[in-house]
Order: C-alpha cells, then sequence, then structure tokens
C-alpha cells in the first residue's frame, strides 16, 4: 500500500487514508457521496463498452448503473479489503444480506454445510435454506472433532463465528481451514466480535469473512450495512449476485461506515479497555457464575484467543445465580445500560435475560460495554446487582 512514495502499512492509516483518491475525487478531505442512480455516455460504442460489470483489477472502473457499483461503496470495499488483507471486498444492504449472498455462491440443493451454533448464519442455514434441499449440521465448535465428524462427501461450507454470540466460544481457524482445504471446503467467518482490526481470519486460511457494518465499523447506531471480503475469483462471484438480486449498499450508508472507520482504531482501544474491566469486576462477584468473555485468563480457550486474535471488543454474556423475576430486576433498573439489540456504539446495551432450561435458578444474559464512563459503568451494574 503506497501513497505519494511512502509506504503505509497500519490499520490507523488504512482507516483513515487508504483508496481515498480511489474514486479520482482527489483534494476532498472525505469521500463524497456519489447519489447518481445511473450514469452518461457519450455514445451508443461507449455504452455498450462499458455494459457488464467490471472490477478494479479487471480494467480502469467504470460506472454503468447504481445496482451494479458505485463509487462510495468501493471505497468503502477496497478499505476493507486493505484491513482484512484480502484482494477485494464487496458491500451489501444488511448483513443478512451478506451471509445470504455467500450462501447462494457456494450452496446448491444437495450440499451440506457446516455451522457454529450461536452465530449469526444459524437461522438462516438450518432455517430457511432446507426449504432449498441443502442440509446443515450445527456443532459447538470449540473442538476439531466435531468439525471432522461432521464433514460429509457433500459439504461444500464450513461456516464459523469466533468468538461465537451468546457463549463467545473459539474455532481454532488454522486448524479448520486446514481440514477445509484437505477436502475441498470453502469456509467463512463472521468476523464481527473481533473487527480487522483485533483478528485477520484471511491469514489463517479462512477463505470468506463477513462482517455487520451496523455494529463497530459504523460505530454510531446509525447505519444497517453488510461486506464480505476474499480473493478475486470469490468477490467477482459474489458482485454478479449482488447485482442480480440487488441488494448493494446505499452511498449514504457507505460513508457513514466509511467516517466510522477512521475512528474504529481510537475507539476499539476503549472499548477492549471497558470491556476488560468489566468482565473482571463481574467475574469477581459472588452472584457471578461465569463471565463469557475471551480476553478472562479464566476463559477456557483463553491461550487460543492470544494465538489467534489481536486483541478483545466489549460484548459479553453472564451466567447469573438468580431465578427469572429478578434477573429481570437487574436489566430493568439498569440506568446506563439500555435494553435494545445490536451493539458496537457509543450506548451500551443490554438484552432481555434467559432462563437456563435445566431446571437450575442460574439466567444468562448478553450485553455491551459501550464508550460511556467506566466507573459509572460499574456503578450502574453493581446498583442492580443488588436485586439479585
Amino acid at each position: 500500500m503506497e501513497h505519494d512514495g511512502m509506504a503505509f502499512t497500519s490499520d490507523e492509516w488504512i482507516c483513515a487514508h487508504y483508496a481515498d483518491d480511489y474514486s479520482g475525487q482527489k483534494g476532498s478531505v472525505s469521500t463524497p457521496i456519489f447519489q447518481s442512480s445511473t450514469h452518461i455516455f457519450d455514445t451508443c460504442e461507449e455504452m455498450t463498452a462499458r455494459r457488464g460489470l467490471k472490477l478494479p483489477f479487471e480494467s480502469e472502473r467504470t460506472y454503468f448503473y447504481g445496482r451494479q457499483g458505485n463509487p462510495t461503496v468501493e471505497v468503502l470495499e477496497a478499505k476493507l479489503a486493505a484491513l482484512e488483507r484480502a484482494d477485494g471486498g464487496v458491500c451489501f444492504a444488511s448483513g443478512m444480506a451478506a451471509i445470504a449472498s455467500v450462501a447462494m455462491y457456494l450452496l446448491r440443493p444437495g450440499d451440506h454445510a457446516i455451522v457454529v451454533e450461536h452465530s449469526y448464519a444459524a437461522h438462516f442455514l438450518t432455517g430457511f435454506l432446507t426449504d432449498y434441499g441443502i442440509e446443515t449440521t450445527v456443532v459447538a465448535g470449540t473442538s476439531m472433532d466435531e468439525f471432522t465428524v461432521a464433514v460429509r462427501p457433500n459439504t461444500r461450507l464450513i461456516y464459523l463465528e469466533s468468538p461465537s454470540g451468546m457463549v463467545y466460544g473459539l474455532q481454532d481457524l488454522a486448524a479448520v481451514s486446514e481440514l477445509a482445504r484437505s477436502r475441498g471446503i470453502l469456509t467463512a467467518i463472521d468476523n464481527t466480535w473481533a473487527t480487522p482490526l483485533h483478528q485477520k481470519p484471511h491469514t489463517l486460511g479462512i477463505d470468506l469473512v463477513v462482517h455487520s457494518l451496523s455494529k463497530y465499523i459504523g460505530g454510531h447506531s446509525d447505519i444497517i450495512g453488510g461486506a464480505v471480503t476474499g480473493s478475486w475469483d470469490h468477490v467477482r462471484e459474489l458482485v454478479r449476485i449482488r447485482s442480480q438480486y440487488g441488494g448493494i449498499l446505499h452511498p449514504q450508508e457507505s460513508y457513514l461506515a466509511l467516517r466510522g472507520l477512521r475512528t474504529l482504531p481510537v475507539r476499539m482501544k476503549l472499548h477492549q479497555h471497558n470491556g476488560m474491566k468489566v468482565a473482571e469486576h463481574l467475574s469477581r462477584h459472588p452472584r457471578i457464575v461465569t463471565v463469557n468473555y475471551p480476553g478472562l485468563e479464566s476463559h477456557p480457550q483463553h491461550e487460543l484467543a492470544k494465538r489467534q486474535m489481536l486483541g478483545f471488543s466489549s460484548l459479553m454474556s453472564m451466567v447469573m445465580d438468580a431465578p427469572a423475576e429478578r434477573s429481570r430486576a437487574f436489566v430493568n433498573n439498569l440506568q446506563l445500560f439500555k435494553i435494545a439489540v445490536s451493539w458496537g456504539g457509543y450506548e451500551s446495551l443490554i438484552i432481555e435475560p434467559r432462563q437456563y432450561g435445566d431446571g437450575s435458578r442460574r439466567s444468562h444474559v448478553r450485553f455491551y460495554v459501550g464508550q460511556d464512563n467506566l466507573d459509572d459503568l460499574l456503578t450502574d451494574l453493581d446498583e442492580s446487582l443488588k436485586l439479585l
């Protein structure tokens, strides 16, 4: 990655400056929003020459229709690809659109997929795709034996999420990718929790990396978007699929994601600091059975986390020694932690607790540590924990 004769390789530089003149608009401090839905041509011959999809590496990029590509969107795609150490990226209208596109690209009726439980893609793969003759095996993913046993002759995709939702278990990415390649299977991972700053799955052999742009990358709880990065061969097919069903990210959303990327390195340092302090604090509370956070030394896969991750974020869960009514009183009493889904913005969020189905008193709740003052967050938690 070079700029004005100087080579820069830091993620901070990529987030702030890489591909800023990709659209040919030199001199603009921030990437312009190209709102146009279509592009005009001087002659019929020029229109014929531009017709069809062209990727940046194939020729000088030209634009035809907004459903196929947009300059603002492509600046974001270039930055994400550089952060993930991939050839290229493809941005979609939502994280689910990105997941669905990966499935449409890789799976056909009669194929088999393996997916990690508690992942965002699990419901789509095990539910929606069954109507199209695609079978899916769900695994916890914390043991390589699970993947080895689950592989079938018709397995085409292993879909990972590390750390995975709710329980924040890890998969050994290098080992899974080695197994998959030996069997001719492609791998994909949801890397939203770690962001490209704290985990780079492509460097460990993973084929496709998926992100929900709505979370840390957007960073302000004001956009919906998704992205996939990978080799040019994969990117070409994903762009073709996106063009066919029309799931491209809007230029306005792309602009907001680009704005979010500028502060991502600074925000992730704060999220890691606050997340770790909150996790350590809660792990010492007598009514907290477990804090599921891979940054803790007590996490059963902490050594794997240190080996394949560059840092941690601030989404976690905890198991409380409390029945449903008390755990709900704890959540309802919180002042800084607002009750809502999603995460990645400024505000701290928590969802409704769930009672364990084993007949015990224990409750399980997921929460997100935002950018509020750390002492205020700890005070808020401590006051509500008195209700357990």
